[in-house]
């Protein structure tokens, strides 16, 4: 995501790219996609030892589990995206978005009004789903999540047409 952390790169991506977007845009997708499989398998994966040692968890609530924490980490995605915006370094991007997930989002938390609308709800539903709670809870976090992963990559486009090498 920090394609304007090295100048020299920097310098050679924008004048080959069309625009911002052509930057972002398809590094945001890969980084969706990876982040996507990955947790895919991973669940299958504890979703088979689970079924050989304890019994199979009920695969409908394990499935809404996978769709809402990948919504969740698209949502992370986006925040690296727009965080690689603001900082000219790959440890200031890192740095940002840690901020971010770990101390902004579950300070916002504490608030009981406020925690059912946040994106990091979604990270507790695939262990609520699978023992007996309802995706309904989460569909304002849903809905927050998506909402703020598209301003946030609309933000990121905005703000690396806007900067200077």
């Amino acid at each position: 995501m920090c394609f304007d952390a090295r100048p020299g790169l920097a310098v050679f991506y924008r004048t080959r790219a069309p625009g911002p977007f052509a930057l972002i845009w398809p590094r945001f997708i890969s980084s969706c996609a990876l982040v996507a499989l990955a947790y895919a398998l991973g669940t299958a994966v504890a979703w088979a030892e689970t079924a050989i040692l304890i019994g199979p968890p009920p695969t409908a609530a394990v499935l809404e589990g996978i769709v809402l924490q990948t919504a969740y980490l698209v949502f992370a995605v986006a925040v690296v995206a727009f965080a690689s915006t603001l900082g000219r370094s790959a440890l200031s991007t890192v740095g940002i978005s840690i901020a971010v997930l770990f101390l902004v989002l579950p300070i916002a938390a504490l608030t009981p009004t406020v925690s059912s609308w946040l994106p990091a709800k979604l990270s507790a539903a695939p262990a609520a789903l699978v023992t007996g709670g309802s995706a309904s809870g989460y569909w304002p976090a849903l809905a927050v999540s998506m909402a703020a992963t598209a301003g946030l990559l609309w933000l990121a486009v905005g703000r690396a047409r806007r900067r200077d090498l």
